[in-house]
């Protein structure tokens, strides 16, 4: 009892602490790329992140460690039994540490994956934008920083990749002065931070400035940025004849964790570069890269309700083959509807048929493939180069075979026997009586690599 009193009483003290958000007296040393905390005022989950990254790197060293100690005192203790059995000790003493570790790492991962992201630290700068502080302490910054805490030093990055300008006032307010790499002799209270580096792109206008952040891999939420983006964009890359090098897909979810409600697929319809991309005399060792796709998300409630993306990405110069099938029963049994391996241009869409509409129980998915199944049929649009599908009802992504969908969101659909039941509830508005969604359409995209 007195050690639950005394616990409960430590994190009261540790939760003043931080609402007290005075200035730190000693810096944080700077694990790889990840942000230090700069004063008490910075969020809990950047604290917790730090203190998570620095632990976990502590206890790998801690346990290797004890590994090494452990079985060197074994192998020195022949013959006496007294050290062996403290050397066993230790071996599994290291072990169990090494399983806590792991344990906590699944918990913050299953909370949020991006608690659990260690950035390593690199030899050299070779990537964001890194920012010196005139306390000594440096950042490196990927996206746009709506507060700058501290004294800024100087700002380098390579300006082949990021556009950076800085401002006076905090969230791209005030005077607004574009910048090179080297010192800073003003105040700069905010930087936006535009990259040109090929990937996908969320953006949102703030105080008149595009706002654009970079999501190379997926997200299952978006935290205070959620209702804010407007506008999705792709920046590509090509080689010197104009063919794309990668290719990406993103899949629009408007539910976090990438729920089943209404998503968009946006991804670029052209397979070669845009007029002007690729100067005359192209140098064959070099990569060019333009924005090739740029979509409003403001049709309806998609901008207000987008919640997570999945991004995946496909070297269009490499074969990725791959296959997706469909059944009629679980365990891949009956009817079953297949999308041959697609390796050319790694996409298969259409309406299921031959038996299967409303009836897909199970999925079988092989090679690099992910696939969506939906309950109705989604709209294709194409506009300036830009491929997409507006999904209007329920869908479902799988990355993995799944034997059995009767317990999924898009396999529980009633046969078709019961649609006048569906009619019948539409009528009296009886929602209890309607058929649930039933997958009638699909999508098959590459995964990522």
């Amino acid at each position: 009892m007195k050690k639950i009193f005394f616990i409960f009483i430590l994190i009261g003290v540790l939760a003043a602490g931080i609402a007290l958000a005075t200035p730190l007296e000693n810096n944080y040393p700077v694990i790889g790329n990840s942000i230090a905390p700069s004063s008490t005022n910075a969020s809990v989950p950047v604290f917790l992140k730090y203190m998570f990254n620095f632990s976990l790197i502590g206890a790998a060293l801690i346990v290797f460690g004890a590994l090494v100690f452990g079985g060197i005192k074994y192998i020195a203790s022949a013959g006496n039994p007294g050290q062996t059995g403290a050397a066993k000790d230790m071996i599994f003493s290291a072990f169990l540490g090494l399983g806590v570790v792991l344990f906590s790492w699944m918990f913050l991962n299953t909370i949020n994956p991006h608690l659990t992201s260690i950035d390593l630290p690199s030899l050299q700068f070779t990537g964001g934008v890194k920012v010196t502080f005139e306390d000594g302490s440096q950042r490196v910054y990927s996206s746009s920083v709506g507060v700058v805490d501290r004294k800024v030093a100087s700002i380098e990055f390579q300006p082949g990749d990021y556009d950076v300008c800085s401002f006076s006032l905090e969230y791209w307010k005030g005077t607004k002065t574009d910048r090179q790499p080297g010192g800073v002799s003003d105040d700069v209270k905010s930087i936006k931070i535009t990259s040109k580096i090929p990937g996908v792109y969320l953006c949102y206008t703030d105080s008149s400035e595009e706002i654009c952040d970079n999501y190379i891999y997926s997200a299952p939420n978006f935290g205070d940025k959620k209702g804010k983006y407007e506008k999705i964009k792709m920046i590509e890359q090509f080689d010197s004849q104009g063919k794309k090098v990668k290719k990406y897909t993103a899949v629009l979810y408007n539910a976090e964790n990438y729920g089943v409600q209404t998503l968009s697929v946006v991804e670029s319809a052209n397979d070669n570069a845009p007029a002007g991309t690729i100067p005359a005399n192209p140098n064959p060792d070099t990569f060019y890269q333009n924005e090739t796709v740029n979509v409003l998300l403001s049709d309806g409630q998609a901008a207000k309700d987008l919640s997570s993306i999945k991004v995946s990405v496909r070297n269009t110069q490499k074969d990725s083959p791959g296959n997706v099938s469909m059944w009629k029963e679980v365990e891949f049994k009956g009817e079953s509807k297949s999308t041959g391996d697609v390796s050319a241009e790694g996409k298969f869409d259409g309406t299921l048929g031959m038996g299967l509409n409303d009836n897909v129980r199970s999925i079988k998915i092989e090679g690099s493939r992910y696939a969506i199944l939906c309950e109705n049929p989604c709209t294709p649009k194409v506009e300036s180069g830009v491929s997409c599908l507006f999904c209007d009802s329920g869908c479902q992504t799988f990355t993995a075979s799944d034997a059995d969908l009767t317990n999924d969101y898009i396999g529980r659909c009633k046969p078709k026997t019961w649609e006048w039941v569906g009619q019948v509830a539409d009528t009296f508005n009886w929602g209890w009586l309607k058929n649930d969604p039933c997958a009638t359409y699909f999508i098959v995209r590459t995964a990522q690599k």
